[in-house]
């Protein structure tokens, strides 16, 4: 159980990121001020023991508010100021009823 434990933990050590969509529709689309964006995506996941957690990104919960913080620092960090058509989900995953990963994900649209 703990050789099962270990490999789950190195398997989603490097789940949570931030991505950019350059080359996507995104890219292309131009919002109602004429600036250019972007699609940010953003995820977390941890760990849990029964309401516990073992592991989390960043040491803080893994939710959607937290992964959006995350996602509106990447784009302030890239001079983007405007969030539109934000989609959060959270989710859940069961191992024999004392083992959770949870995950968040927060795409959207970003503009100057």
């Amino acid at each position: 159980m703990l050789v099962v434990l270990a490999l789950l933990v190195v398997v989603i050590s490097g789940c949570a990121n931030i991505s950019t969509a350059r080359t996507s529709a995104f890219n292309k689309m131009t919002c109602e001020d004429n600036s250019s964006s972007i699609g940010l995506y953003a995820t977390r996941s941890g760990l849990y023991f029964l309401t516990f957690p073992l592991w989390t990104e960043g040491g803080r919960d893994v939710n959607y508010q937290e992964t959006l913080t995350d996602l509106t620092k990447a784009a302030t960090a890239q001079g983007y100021t405007k969030l539109y058509t934000v989609v959060a989900e959270d989710e859940e995953y069961e191992f024999p009823n004392i083992f959770w990963i949870k995950t968040a994900a927060v795409s959207a649209t970003v503009s100057r």
